[in-house]
């Protein structure tokens, strides 16, 4: 079974239990504790950002949620990265039980009062089951990566529908807000088949990845050494700074942008330490990293060095 506490981040509170001893430890370590507990299911784990308006529900960028790889982070259910590429492999029939889900998930919030944005994680099984895992009710943590993804493709991102929704008591400012940044030509009569549009177009798979390194000790950590920030290549065995960049806007497909945490600043338990984000994926087709990530992980370890 898989225990889920009411509050944390990235998986650090998700408990796997393997059996009675492991459920009667952990129930006696948080007895009051307000938890969830489900059965486990075995699968790939996606997770899709959405923002709830008051002209509907307006989602994009599935991607598959980098979990539990042990050099880079402490915890079975820790999550490391999205991958935006690899939901190429999802059947359209499942695209299909998938927007069924997010009509379900649009009107049960809606009928809550939410607005704003949130995450949505699902499961496909090897069987092809569908379940709904979780919603994050709040930014889900790839919004910054995937709100410069949407603008690359020109789409209007979540967090701009996210801001015109609480600016703006009127549907008329909510309108101008988007079409003054985004010129659009968006009116109240073709707003929501535009956000229709903008669901379709914004779900497919898009080339680009984020995987985070993570501080795996117990105790909060001190960066005494990192690799320097910027734009990287592979070439062969080595691992090139080629310029500087701060921004995934700032590279093209074959680079990696590094985004390092500075030395001399303390990094909790399954907290940041470094974040390497492309334009391409990296996870292969059976799960694992690409050899191509896990040697620029390897060279990236190398350079940072930590003490508690």
């Amino acid at each position: 079974m898989v225990i889920q506490y009411n509050r944390g981040h990235t998986g650090n509170n998700t408990i796997f239990i393997e059996n009675d001893k492991d459920y009667a430890k952990e129930r006696k370590k948080y007895r009051n504790r307000l938890a969830r507990i489900a059965e486990f299911v075995e699968g790939d784990v996606y997770t899709l950002n959405a923002c709830i308006t008051r002209f509907g529900m307006v989602y994009g960028g599935i991607s598959y949620q980098i979990t539990g790889f042990k050099d880079l982070t402490s915890r079975k259910g820790g999550t490391i990265g999205n991958d935006w590429k690899y939901p190429k492999k999802i059947s359209p029939k499942n695209q299909k039980k998938i927007q069924e889900i997010l009509k379900k998930v649009e009107k049960e919030m809606l009928s809550a009062g939410y607005r704003g944005m949130l995450g949505v994680d699902f499961i496909i099984t090897p069987k092809q089951r569908i379940y709904l895992i979780e919603i994050n009710a709040r930014q889900p943590a790839s919004t910054p990566m995937h709100t410069k993804l949407m603008l690359n493709e020109e789409f209007i991102p979540l967090q701009a529908f996210h801001f015109a929704e609480f600016l703006f008591k009127e549907d008329i400012g909510f309108i101008r807000f988007l079409n003054r940044y985004f010129h659009k030509g968006l009116a109240d009569t073709n707003i929501s088949r535009y956000i229709e549009e903008q669901n379709k177009l914004a779900t497919i798979p898009i080339d680009a990845s984020q995987i985070f390194i993570r501080n795996t000790k117990k105790k909060k950590q001190e960066i005494i050494e990192n690799i320097d920030q910027g734009i990287y290549m592979l070439h062969g065995n080595r691992f090139i700074k080629t310029g500087e960049g701060y921004n995934i806007q700032d590279i093209i497909p074959g680079e990696y942008l590094v985004l390092a945490t500075k030395i001399g600043q303390l990094v909790s338990p399954d907290h940041e330490v470094t974040r390497i984000q492309t334009l391409d994926g990296v996870i292969n087709k059976s799960g694992d990293l690409k050899k191509n990530t896990k040697r620029v992980l390897e060279k990236i370890n190398k350079k940072i060095k930590m003490t508690t």
